[in-house]
């Protein structure tokens, strides 16, 4: 039973190194790692090489597509879409076996936040709850590759809200776990950089606009806030 961590990666200086070393970490051996880097002007590439990381390299781009260039080169059976900024137990695996072995095909976890941002606790209690009521898959899951592919990976015409549309591809199947044993951790690194407020508008923007309207809103990096452009389309 093997699988295939997929980390879209561009300018993940700062978090990267976190990830892949909680990956190196597993009790559970059997696994590859495969980082789709876009070109970035930090040491992200060097950090992924350290870590023994395949490289699938693209153009910079929106995760969905990053995603679904990692995972055209991955071999594993079963497929880890984990963000670069998730740090992992050292028996993620170990568990996430377990759930397997009984015919799950996906596997959410419930997560909590890296940092310790007074006032993230409601953020934290919502998105988990989304997480485990809804079927929603954020941050880090297990997937099956076959099911991966026969739902059509993710939708490269979305360059943001792409885990609320494949979710609602992937809840279609029945047999979707959420696990409340394993526990990853999240960076909140777009509240420290923007501010609760205005991270909260943004999310909220582009579930209104970009889910539920459909209109086209643009991504942007973390790394990229206050360099981008106006977008006036959305």
């Amino acid at each position: 039973m093997k699988f295939s961590f997929v980390v879209p990666a561009y300018n993940e200086e700062k978090y990267l190194e976190k990830c892949l070393k909680s990956i190196k970490s597993q009790t559970y051996k059997d696994y590859e790692i495969i980082v789709s880097y876009s070109p970035s002007g930090d040491r992200t590439l060097q950090i992924a090489k350290k870590y023994g990381a395949r490289i699938v390299k693209l153009p910079k781009c929106h995760p969905g597509k990053a995603r679904n260039a990692g995972v055209k080169a991955a071999v594993g059976e079963y497929l880890v879409l984990s963000d670069a900024d998730v740090v992992l137990p050292p028996d993620f695996l170990e568990h996430t076996v377990r759930y397997l072995e009984r015919g799950y095909l996906v596997v959410g976890y419930k997560f909590e936040w890296l940092e310790s941002i007074k006032g993230l606790e409601a953020s934290n209690i919502m998105t988990n709850m989304l997480a485990k009521n809804w079927k929603m898959f954020f941050f880090c899951y297990t997937i099956k590759k076959s099911l991966f592919e026969k739902i059509g990976g993710f939708d490269e015409s979305l360059e943001v809200n792409e885990d609320w549309d494949i979710s609602k591809r992937i809840r279609r199947n029945k047999m979707v776990k959420f696990s409340d044993k394993v526990i990853i951790r999240v960076s909140a690194r777009r509240f420290s950089k923007m501010g609760k407020m205005r991270t909260a508008l943004m999310y909220a923007k582009w579930t209104l606009f970009g889910y539920m309207m459909g209109k086209k809103v643009k991504y942007v990096h973390v790394s990229d806030i206050g360099t981008e452009k106006p977008n006036r389309g959305s």
